[in-house]
């Protein structure tokens, strides 16, 4: 029987109007129970608590390895360079990681590093944890460091001079450059969030193929040096084609084409904007690894005019660029 309209709640029978995450009931009435529930979202009963059995456990759309919760779990964090400086906070303000540690990247969380730096013992401890491997891809990256960065910041030098002593000391995963870029990247669905996780998931050889990929990409497509491409069709071009011989495993392909049969199909591409089509070319036939640099070659002489004096990046401009100052590319291409 429904109570009359007019009657006042019951004050000896609770009410709720916030979703209580641990009683498997539905308190606010919304349909989401527990820690399905988005309120309770980081609520500690529903962090993830297996990482590594394929299930978003606390249901956030994060699975295992790439949910947060799982980043200080052994299984999701191996030994890498980035350790030693982790025991630094750690024992410089005698803390958990991802518990009562300052966040990482702040000052209070360099202090608790510098606290243990500044002491011997302490610093000694930390290194005599890792082993004997990590060790040395510390000492190969500071030789490096030391000796052909004297010049430039040590930023800059870990994607230059230091580039593979960098991704051996600090990348431990096996992700190679394409499953990093093509399968988790475009899984994260654009939650910057996701990305950090793809990236601790990639190789050494995947850092290294994916940094010196984009490295090139700038290169041909960011004229005024602003870190923004000058067009979504340039950017196209040259990560699949201008720079294929420096894109180690980024780009899906086979290996059968050729270089006269790869430019043909580029060309019957309405748009260079069309990223679909041009993957099409490379992903079907493909192209032989000696064929590598003639199609760079060919592709960076277009993009140089195609942003420039004949712009603006389209396949008539290819062909224009192809019949003029790109000529002899065209014709080595073509041979091949």
């Amino acid at each position: 029987m429904d109570p009359p309209e007019d009657s006042e709640p019951d004050p000896d029978v609770p009410t709720f109007t916030q979703e209580i995450c641990t009683n498997q009931y539905d308190d606010d009435g919304d349909g989401l129970v527990d820690c399905a529930d988005p309120v309770c979202k980081g609520a500690k009963v529903c962090a993830e608590k297996e990482c590594e059995d394929g299930q978003d456990n606390d249901q956030d759309g994060y699975i295992d390895c790439h949910d947060p919760d799982c980043e200080f779990v052994d299984v999701c964090h191996p030994e890498t360079c980035a350790s030693f400086y982790e025991c630094l906070a750690v024992m410089g303000c005698q803390c958990t990681l991802g518990e009562d540690c300052p966040p990482k990247d702040t000052p209070e969380y360099q202090e608790c590093q510098k606290k243990c730096y500044m002491s011997y013992n302490c610093r000694a401890n930390c290194m005599s944890a890792l082993s004997i491997e990590t060790q040395e891809k510390i000492v190969d990256l500071q030789q490096c460091l030391f000796e052909d960065c004297t010049a430039q910041s040590w930023g800059d030098c870990f994607q230059g001079e230091c580039l593979d002593e960098f991704a051996h000391c600090y990348l431990a995963g096996e992700y190679t450059c394409k499953e990093f870029f093509y399968e988790c990247i475009f899984a994260c669905g654009g939650n910057p969030n996701c990305y950090g996780q793809c990236y601790g998931d990639l190789s050494s050889q995947g850092y290294v193929d994916f940094i010196q990929w984009n490295q090139c990409r700038f290169k041909l497509c960011d004229a005024d040096g602003d870190y923004v491409v000058d067009s979504g069709a340039c950017w196209n071009i040259a990560g699949m084609y201008g720079c294929l011989d420096v894109s180690g495993g980024c780009i899906p392909s086979t290996t059968q084409g050729t270089c006269a049969g790869l430019e043909e199909c580029v060309l019957h591409c309405e748009s260079f904007g069309d990223a679909a089509c041009l993957a099409s070319c490379v992903e079907g036939a493909g192209i032989p690894a000696e064929h590598l640099t003639l199609v760079s070659e060919l592709f960076g002489c277009v993009i140089g005019h195609c942003t420039g004096s004949l712009g603006p990046m389209t396949p008539a401009c290819m062909q224009a660029a192809i019949e003029g100052p790109c000529e002899e590319q065209h014709i080595a291409c073509a041979a091949h």
